[in-house]
């Protein structure tokens, strides 16, 4: 499709809607980093995330089995949400069927891929 402008007037219209458009795409795309961006939990919001009370959630800290943030010169803790999912996730058990998968894809490496027993 051929693009006919008869005055600079025309011009400046389909400018404009370009910029328009544009800003409206930038907004889109920051929107989205922010929704990227990890949020912060203090101790409690924490521990309620993960069903656990705060002296549990200490005691985890304590013994390096929960990711944490302390800023420097502050005795203030606090948790990334994407680390605390990553720790329940590590926590997740297998399917029957996640497992059988795994075994059959085991045994066809270990056998150069013949399904014979």
């Amino acid at each position: 499709m051929e693009l006919i402008l008869s005055t600079p007037q025309d011009l400046k219209q389909i400018m404009k809607i370009a910029l328009s458009e544009f800003r409206l795409e930038l907004k889109q795309l920051d929107s989205q980093s922010n929704e990227t961006t990890d949020t912060r939990l203090n101790t409690a919001e924490a521990a309620a995330f993960l069903g656990i009370t705060i002296p549990t959630l200490y005691t985890k800290n304590s013994k390096g089995e929960l990711p944490s943030c302390k800023p420097v010169g502050t005795k203030k803790l606090f948790f990334l949400k994407s680390d605390l999912e990553n720790y329940v996730k590590q926590g997740r058990r297998k399917t029957k069927l996640e497992i059988e998968a795994e075994a059959t894809e085991f045994f066809n490496k270990k056998n150069g891929g013949s399904h014979e027993r």
